[in-house]
């Protein structure tokens, strides 16, 4: 009996430190990930001459913006890290673009039922020249449907901040 317990103490052993190993990598990789986004955001400022004067870090992307320079920067990692600076004097408007899929479904006795569901929820930039620049800040795929309430307000947050940005260059 004695020996019954003490295997099943070595194997919860095991397994504890298994988990601990794996949750140990996984804040590495987070933090190597943050390193590189920042790393990323600071190359692009300096190439901009950039100060931005609001910042948030997320798991997998950094928003900035330089309200004196007018700029807007993004860094984000879906399979590399990737960064973007827009220039808020050339852009006319900023929206929120929703990226859904539709399935219907056939349920027995009733009617088709279609569902929508929200793949993508981006900042979408119109530029002076008609075209279009869109930044993602919630993809299903790379932050998982718990984030996309959260992300979705971080994205009308930043709408409104970038739209009181561009506003002030119209009036002044």
């Amino acid at each position: 009996m004695k020996d019954t317990h003490l295997y099943a103490v070595i194997i919860i052993t095991v397994i504890a430190f298994i988990i601990l190993l794996f949750v140990y990598q996984a804040k590495r990789q987070t933090k190597k990930r943050q390193a590189d986004m920042l790393d990323i955001l600071s190359k692009i400022n300096n190439n901009y001459g950039l100060n931005p004067d609001k910042q948030e870090v997320y798991q997998n992307k950094i928003l900035a913006l330089d309200s004196q320079r007018k700029f807007f920067v993004f860094v984000g990692k879906s399979e590399d890290v990737q960064g973007e600076a827009i220039e808020l004097d050339n852009v006319v408007e900023c929206k929120i673009k929703k990226l859904t899929t539709r399935v219907s479904r056939l349920r027995k006795g009733k009617e088709q039922e279609i569902e929508e569901s929200i793949r993508k929820v981006q900042l979408s930039f119109l530029n002076k020249d008609r075209s279009e620049t869109d930044v993602t800040i919630y993809s299903e795929i790379g932050d998982g449907l718990f984030e996309l309430q959260e992300l979705t307000k971080v994205a009308e947050k930043w709408q409104g901040m970038i739209k009181e940005v561009m506003n002030v260059r119209f009036t002044g």
